[in-house]
């Protein structure tokens, strides 16, 4: 399987397509390698795309300590130096974009274009604040999560048009469902309170690659107004998809996908 030790832990990524340039996929909260299968079909097509599972999840290691969005940058970029990766293209959601945002202001020069799905310069808006504090008090109380839960949950996540499609929302529950590699609770739990302490502030500005922000206009965690401001600080274009949630790279691959392929040429 494919690992490199990067920052002293074991990473796992896979490598599709061949094409001339390079584009990374970082995944948000919880999420590992498997998020990009809608898209990773036309996009390999393209360029030579890597993915990998963040520290915490998947295939990678899981060390139950605390850690930064920092310290999640720093995987990435020793992933890179250990495939021979000079510079890529890099797309960040969530969580992974602020592990992107994280890695331009640190090695600037191993980025060539940056892409931000769903996210914003670190947890600043309240509503963000409000969904990651109650996903990370439901954890550490150790309950099972009820079905209002997890209804609740899905709202946060995903925009009413998905959520009216009982097909949709049966298919990516199944998916869901089947990850071999479930994230333990308490990996979530350190994710989630490296994304409670990541704030880039005043650094974002500092961020001078050319940018592309795309945000869901019903993204109820990072609502749509922090993501044109987030645009606007980047002097970057800021692409809306109407009907669509947080979750993009599910709820909106298509469009996704154009818009990469629009934004890189």
């Amino acid at each position: 399987m494919p690992f490199v030790t990067a920052n002293k832990l074991q990473l796992y990524y896979e490598i599709h397509g061949q094409g001339s340039q390079s584009l990374l996929l970082l995944p948000g909260l919880t999420r590992d390698s498997r998020i990009w299968r809608w898209i990773l079909p036309e996009l390999s097509k393209h360029f030579r795309v890597v993915c990998m599972d963040n520290r915490c999840t998947g295939r990678s290691d899981k060390p139950d300590e605390p850690f930064t969005i920092a310290d999640m940058a720093e995987d990435v970029y020793q992933m890179m130096q250990a495939l021979d990766i000079a510079h890529a293209h890099v797309l960040g959601h969530s969580m992974g974009g602020f592990i992107a945002q994280q890695l331009a202001v640190t090695h600037p020069e191993v980025i060539d274009k940056l892409i931000l799905v769903g996210t914003d310069k670190g947890l600043d808006s309240e509503e963000a604040k409000v969904y990651l504090q109650e996903r990370i008090d439901f954890l550490r109380s150790g309950r099972e999560i009820s079905e209002a839960e997890v209804a609740s949950l899905k709202k946060w996540l995903y925009a009413q048009a998905f959520l009216d499609d009982a097909a949709r929302v049966q298919k990516i529950a199944a998916w869901d469902a089947e990850n071999p590699h479930p994230q333990p609770t308490f990996a979530t739990l350190r994710q989630a309170e490296a994304c409670m302490d990541f704030h880039l502030g005043e650094q974002v500005n500092g961020i001078s690659h050319p940018a592309l922000v795309i945000h869901g206009e019903e993204d109820r965690i990072f609502p749509v107004a922090d993501g044109q401001a987030l645009a606007k600080k980047l002097r970057a274009e800021c692409i809306v998809l109407h009907d669509v949630g947080h979750m993009v790279p599910l709820e909106a691959a298509q469009s996704l996908n154009q818009a990469v392929l629009d934004f890189i040429g």
